[in-house]
């Protein structure tokens, strides 16, 4: 596997539970979350969980990111 993209919002439970139990399970590699809230603390989850990014509403340059993490696949 070489990177996960996941929403906060899924069905049935949250980015975050599903970024810590892939953590659980020994996934090592890179995970990138996205969130339209704007709260830090969805955010703070998330890296909490073990995400390396977190790209929330208007905050930071998702498609710079996501090009960047492609080009090294």
């Amino acid at each position: 596997m070489d990177a996960i993209l996941t929403d906060h919002k899924l069905d049935g439970e949250s980015g975050i539970e599903f970024i810590r139990g892939l953590r659980q399970q020994g996934v090592t590699g890179p995970i990138v979350m996205v969130t339209a809230s704007a709260d830090p603390e969805v955010e703070r989850a998330a890296y909490e969980a073990g995400a390396n990014k977190v790209f929330s509403a208007g905050r930071g340059d998702f498609s710079a990111y996501l090009h960047e993490v492609l080009s090294r696949v």
